[in-house]
Parts: C-alpha cells; structure tokens; sequence
C-alpha cells in the first residue's frame, strides 16, 4: 500500500521533516566555516607578527583565535547532534550553551586586537 502521508511511515508513526534536519545541517557547516576562519585569522597573526616583531600581543592572539575556533567547532558538533536529537523526538530545541560564550570572546577579540596592537606596535 502505498504511504498517502508524507511524513509518516509504513507502520504509521511520524518521521520528523527533512527541511529541519537538512537546516540544521547547514547550520553545523555554517559554525564549522566561522571555526575554520577564526583558526586561519590565527594563523594569519602568527605570520603577520613574524614581520612585524610583535612577539607577545601575537602570541596570545593567535592562541586564543585559535582556540576559540576549535571551541566552537566542537561546540557546534554537539549542538548539531543535540539538536538532530530533538528534531528526531519532537522535543524542543536545546540552548545555546557555550556558543554565546565562543561569541562573546570573538567579539573582545575583534575590539582589542587592533588596540594592543597599536600599543605594542608603536
């Protein structure tokens, strides 16, 4: 027989809506490309220093883009299986967690290394 019913099964329970599971997905490569960024700004840093002879604003730049880059894509691994979970059980979405933290740092990164740049620079 065939299913009249696209989001059921033969044996007549739901199957959750692919269009979440696949936005969900999209989502995991959208945080795994920022995490990779923030990895290669390091990176960037470390080779920017090198010419530039800034030793130690470099150092813990780089460090801490690097990081966070790898906070944030193993915090993106698991909000990407949780919330698959979720999706799966028809249960609500779980929070944010530690994403907001990974942003917060980001964000101190993108307004004070410039600053200690300039300073250590000069």
């Amino acid at each position: 027989m065939v299913n009249s019913h696209p989001h059921s099964s033969e044996s007549g329970e739901d199957l959750p809506d692919y269009r979440f599971l696949l936005a969900n997905e999209r989502t995991l490569l959208a945080w795994i490309r920022t995490s990779l960024a923030m990895s290669a700004a390091g990176a960037g840093v470390v080779i920017l220093s090198a010419t530039e002879h800034l030793p130690y604003a470099a150092g813990w730049s780089a460090a801490t883009l690097g990081a966070v880059g790898g906070l944030l894509a193993v915090d993106a691994t698991i909000r990407w299986r949780r919330s698959s979970s979720a999706i799966c059980a028809g249960a609500p979405l779980p929070p944010l967690g530690l994403r907001s933290v990974v942003l917060a740092a980001a964000a101190v990164m993108a307004c004070c290394c410039p600053a200690l740049f300039a300073l250590l620079g000069e």
